[in-house]
């Protein structure tokens, strides 16, 4: 077989291994942490690749400029929609492809087939790329990593046979490797690295000329502004949107300190790759002198070292400064997050600690066949353990819940890791599990993100005031978040408190226009609307509604909502049209059943309201609001052979258990439906409560009817006529 068919050989069988190792990602969830923010929840991957995508990707979104991620992400979504195992194969599919190119490139540039065939393959099992590979808003990583690949191999052959063209395509590969994340910037170093070794196209055996390296220079100069521009760029978008924010809480000195602490500790995780975690939290401080200090004599004298044997043995300084230089952007002087150090970080830095080993050794055992063979066979087990350590630790990204159970058990205190498992529970509905992982995330980071979670939890167990006031003083240590104004907002509402409702969502519209954000505005302004609802404003929520859907024209609940908000500036038989023209039209959405039944109901058209309800409540059984109109329903309507009492009491019941029974006009449901399966002196109870929740400042006319109701339940007295506006 030739040398090129070798090549190929080693190339495609790196790459066929790395796919088997991962192939179980393909079964792996989102998990809630970026997930959400990159797929699962990302309004703008609908656009597909046409012009409206194109020109969202290359916009500043989240904290990231991606513009070439997005569009791969855009692509996954056309094909796969939201089947998260189809971006899981994309990602494992980049990683076995950038394995397999980095074994072309480093062959071809070394002529050394095993030694570079190793280095790829550790770059493919190391388990400190699971977390790059198997976390879907990581590609970034694997498709930078890839165009990384592509780059030294264009390098290589613009360095064997040197011409325009070939130029052109290495600065084509690394604009693309920088265009799916900026992790490349140190490249045009890197090559320079690699002109001195293994090209030799400094100067001879040992030694350095300098006319060709400053040719080395010249070469390097498009491709240094390239690396220049991006970096600008993202250190922008970065700054803009809040990604540095840490560099306010963490002084320089603490942030060096952990840098150097950091250099050792990825190069112990890469010799012994234990209790890997997604997320490392920053010590906030310099902490002891010994270890920093020792960290930083460490570093110098392998990089002394390494410079001492350059003449000799060059792999070994150029490894060494191929790992130290690479993660220089990532190793927190600018801190991005809140993290020490992250295994994503390691994903093209480790290529360099990899490369210095097996020349090394390589070195050592040539011309000497026993050594050779003991070399390989070593070679291969430790590339097995790799692999089944890889494995393991792939284990750990299945859901949320591993992931973040795992990241608790490798690092201890973790309030990342409790503020996700409490997320995660509240998102299923389990605020009681919620609680103690917040309440433990709150000890460790008292931070606004994690009191505005544990508001949600609080809120969903009916404990409103509590709620409000940990909502209160998270927008007090997190004034720019419009999430958290939005979600304070929507627990003042349901406290009746709509003017201070109203008052943050217009904070949270301002930030998030002045963020350029957008995607979130659509929903502020649905919500606004249902406040201005609530404040009997129909034409202040009209024009809420209908800026909604110029912002988002798919938000069936602004549709629906703007349909009932003109019932009471028109008349209410056109929105009852509107909303059935909706379903015939193919909307068939929770929201417009829910809608039209409500507008049929105003028209005394019961019957038919009492089957959208329950068609809605079959999609979406948690509405409060749903449940109670429908239990309401079943236990008032005109028509007695409409009324269901078992059935009202249910959907009553239902309704009060998700409000956290701390609605009055829930709790007012209840009791009708309570009397009328007979059972008065629970709906007085219940009546007592409402009463209670309401105080005296409630409007008198609203006070007047729930007393009324209290003394004919008292009385014993079932329900007989609607009171006047129900």
């Amino acid at each position: 077989m030739s040398r090129d068919g070798k090549r190929l050989a080693a190339a495609l069988a790196v790459a066929g291994a790395t796919l088997l190792l991962y192939a179980p990602v393909r079964h792996d969830d989102f998990v809630d942490f970026d997930d959400d923010i990159y797929v699962s929840e990302n309004p703008h991957l609908k656009h597909g690749l046409g012009a409206e995508g194109l020109r969202w990707a290359f916009l500043p979104y989240e904290t990231n400029w991606i513009p070439l991620t997005w569009l791969s992400l855009e692509v996954d979504h056309a094909i796969f929609g939201l089947a998260p195992g189809g971006y899981h194969a994309t990602n494992a599919v980049l990683h076995a492809a950038s394995a397999g190119l980095l074994a072309w490139a480093l062959a071809g540039a070394t002529g050394a087939l095993g030694a570079s065939a190793f280095v790829a393959g550790a770059f493919a099992f190391h388990p400190l790329h699971v977390e790059s590979v198997a976390w879907i808003a990581e590609r970034k990583d694997v498709l930078s990593g890839l165009f990384f690949a592509l780059s030294l191999g264009a390098w290589v052959g613009y360095a064997r046979r040197p011409g325009m063209a070939r130029y052109a395509a290495v600065l084509a590969c690394f604009a693309a490797s920088l265009l799916a994340k900026a992790a490349a910037v140190t490249l045009p170093l890197l090559l320079l690295l690699l002109d001195l070794w293994p090209l030799g196209r400094l100067g001879g055996p040992g030694r350095i000329e300098g006319p060709r390296l400053r040719r080395a220079l010249v070469e390097k100069l498009p491709l240094l502004a390239l690396a220049a521009a991006v970096s600008a760029v993202t250190y922008a978008v970065q700054q803009q949107r809040g990604a540095m924010s840490t560099l306010e809480q963490v002084p320089l000195w603490p942030r060096a300190a952990n840098a150097l602490v950091s250099y050792v500790a990825y190069l112990g995780q890469t010799l012994w790759p234990r209790d890997l975690a997604v997320f490392y939290p920053h010590p906030m401080a310099a902490g002891p002198a010994w270890r920093w200090g020792g960290a930083a004599l460490f570093l110098a004298a392998a990089t002394a070292a390494a410079l001492a044997t350059w003449r000799r043995r060059p792999w070994l300084a150029v490894g060494w400064l191929w790992y130290v230089g690479m993660l220089v952007p990532m190793i927190g002087l600018v801190q991005v997050g809140m993290q020490a150090r992250a295994d994503r970080y390691m994903y093209l830095p480790q290529i360099g600690l990899s490369i210095a080993l097996a020349f090394e050794v390589r070195d050592r055992v040539a011309g000497r066949r026993a050594l050779r063979v003991g070399a390989a066979s070593a070679a291969l087990l430790a590339l097995a353990a790799l692999a089944i350590a890889a494995r393991i630790q792939l284990a750990t990204w299945r859901n949320t819940e591993t992931l973040f159970q795992h990241a608790r058990a490798a690092t201890g205190e973790n309030f990342l890791a409790e503020h996700a498992l409490g997320e995660s529970r509240l998102k299923r509905g389990d605020a009681d599990g919620a609680l103690p992982y917040l309440a433990e995330a709150l000890r460790l980071h008292p931070h606004g993100a994690v009191r505005g979670t544990l508001a949600d939890a609080l809120a969903r167990q009916g404990k409103l005031d509590e709620a409000i006031w940990n909502d209160a003083e998270a927008v007090r240590d997190w004034p720019e978040s419009a999430d958290l104004r939005m979600r304070y907002g929507q627990i003042l509402a349901r406290r009746g408190w709509v003017d201070e409702a109203l008052r943050q969502y217009a904070a949270a519209l301002a930030l998030d226009a002045r963020n350029d954000r957008g995607e979130r505005a659509a929903r502020i302004q649905l919500l606004m609307a249902e406040a201005w609802t609530a404040r009997k404003r129909a034409d202040r929520a009209i024009d809420a509604y209908e800026k909604a859907l110029a912002l988002d024209p798919d938000l069936v609940e602004a549709r629906a909502g703007l349909a009932l908000a003109r019932l009471d500036a028109t008349d209410p038989h056109q929105a009852a049209d509107s909303l059935e023209a909706a379903l015939a039209s193919g909307l068939d959405q929770p929201a417009v059943h829910f809608g039209l039944a409500e507008a049929l109901d105003r028209l005394g058209r019961q019957a038919e309201a009492i089957e959208h309800y329950r068609v809605a409540l079959g999609e979406k059984p948690d509405s409060v609001e749903g449940a109670n109109n429908l239990a309401w329903l079943l236990a008032t309507a005109r028509d007695p052979a409409l009324r269901s009492p078992g059935e009202a009491l249910a959907w009553a019941e239902t309704a009060a258990r998700a409000s956290g029974r701390s609605d009055p006009r829930v709790l007012d449901t209840l009791a009708v439906s309570l009397a009328a399966a007979g059972r008065f002196e629970e709906a007085v109870a219940e009546l007592d409560a409402a009463l209670a929740l309401l105080g005296d400042s409630a409007p008198r006319g609203q006070l007047d009817a729930l007393r009324a109701r209290r003394e004919q339940f008292a009385a014993r007295k079932p329900w007989e006529t609607r009171a006047p506006g129900d």
